[in-house]
């Protein structure tokens, strides 16, 4: 059993590494990020609360790609499937239930990653949307344009890294936007900390549609993964129950996500995440050709 925790742990690491030094995560992160700090200046109604649409807007980016990075990650699996990769590592001891499972532990910690930058990233964009008063609204501009260095600061450390000390651009760079955009909290004031209760909402939903597109990785190409995958994704936020997991109206006015709403959402995600990954083995095991 230590040795099976062993091996899937050390697929994992292996995993998430080579996904945050892929290009494509980088851009997509950066693209979040950057995009969610400019909102403020974007913002035209104030649908009863200020910051609102720049809260709303922000979590729908967040959503938005993360389910980028997680068809990436199940194209990602297609790849290892069909260029020989898995093949390779499937000649060693290693079973095809932990090299399954640790190609999923990685992708998971990936949109863990992804979600805690992003998590900064909104509450600054709320804080610095335009505040309304009698004589008009007043967006805090100074403060946006700042935000918007500390992206910009991590793709630097990449690049000097990468100059002075041989290491990875892409690697570093993927590493030190999570930490530099917590920074930008440091800029705004009257943070609004509930909404950091969202994210773990959008985490178990990921996860379901993470094991859900690893599993049919095994069976289609990258471009019928991507179709299946939004099609599974809007399937449940449509489902009975389905509203459970854009909670929005829970954060207005200060608010955050009660507890309870998370204790009635994690069965389904486990139990759901639990199906898709015994689903995806037993196919990977039915495979001849891996």
């Amino acid at each position: 059993m230590r040795a099976t925790i062993t091996q899937l742990f050390t697929i994992a690491r292996f995993s998430i590494m080579e996904l945050l030094g892929t290009p494509a995560v980088l851009l997509v992160m950066l693209t979040a990020a950057m995009g969610t700090l400019v909102l403020p200046l974007f913002q035209f109604q104030r649908f009863s609360e200020d910051g609102r649409l720049a809260r709303d807007c922000g979590l729908a980016t967040v959503f938005l790609f993360a389910l980028f990075l997680v068809i990436g990650s199940a194209g990602r699996l297609r790849r290892a499937l069909t260029d020989g990769t898995a093949a390779i590592a499937l000649v060693k001891p290693l079973t095809r239930g932990v090299w399954f499972g640790g190609q999923l532990l990685g992708s998971t910690a990936l949109l863990l990653w992804f979600l805690i930058g992003m998590g900064a990233a909104v509450l600054t964009a709320e804080a610095h949307a335009p505040q309304y008063h009698t004589t008009g609204a007043y967006a805090n501009v100074r403060g946006v344009l700042l935000s918007l260095l500390f992206p910009i600061a991590a793709i630097l450390l990449g690049a000097a890294n990468n100059r002075f000390l041989r290491g990875r651009f892409t690697l570093t760079a993927t590493l030190a936007l999570p930490p530099l955009l917590w920074g930008t909290l440091f800029l705004a004031s009257d943070l609004h900390l509930g909404i950091l209760t969202f994210l773990p909402v959008i985490f178990l939903f990921l996860v379901q549609i993470l094991a859900f597109s690893s599993a049919t990785a095994l069976l289609f190409s990258p471009g019928v993964i991507t179709c299946i995958t939004l099609i599974g994704a809007f399937t449940l936020l449509l489902s009975p129950g389905g509203a459970a997991w854009l909670p929005l109206d829970s954060l207005a006015y200060g608010g955050s996500i009660a507890p309870k709403t998370l204790l009635l959402l994690l069965p389904q995600s486990l139990c759901l995440s639990t199906l898709f990954v015994w689903i995806g083995i037993h196919l990977l095991r039915r495979k001849e050709s891996v």
